[in-house]
């Protein structure tokens, strides 16, 4: 069945690679763990879908997925990490330089949401590169086989 509607396009074009539906993935569970989409590195990240081909229709479906299975419960504890590296009186120069930097404070790392779900996002990407990756390698085989 997985076939048949691969064939029609229903799943996937068959131009997409396994490495694109990773990023998809990837991608997609960034933007769905980030709170606003109004920051520099969102941006960036849209922009490199578009140059890398991601699969717009999967990445805005897994970025869905993400934020409502666990971002979307997890705004305290995002908040608490935030504002824990906001305040840390060891960083307070970095942040100093990075808001009077001229493109920097677009990041909005001013924000404990924004710099709290971006820290626990880098942190679980490895993660979801291995998920990603043994999920599109089987999906790419039991088509490939017929299944």
């Amino acid at each position: 069945m997985a076939k048949t509607l691969w064939g029609f396009g229903l799943l996937l074009p068959r131009s997409v690679s396994t490495l694109q539906l990773s990023l998809a993935f990837c991608y997609g569970s960034l933007l769905g763990w980030t709170p606003t989409l109004a920051t520099l590195h969102s941006v960036l990240l849209l922009f490199s879908l578009i140059v890398l081909r991601v699969p717009l229709l999967w990445t805005g479906l897994i970025a869905a997925i993400a934020w409502a299975s666990g971002a979307a419960g997890l705004d305290q504890g995002i908040h608490a990490l935030g504002l824990t590296l906001l305040e840390a009186p060891s960083l307070q120069g970095l942040w100093t330089q990075i808001y009077n930097a001229p493109l920097l404070p677009l990041l909005r790392l001013h924000n404990s949401m924004v710099l709290g779900a971006l820290v626990l996002s880098l942190l679980a990407f490895p993660l979801w590169v291995w998920v990603s990756l043994t999920i599109t390698r089987r999906i790419h085989s039991s088509v490939q086989k017929g299944v």
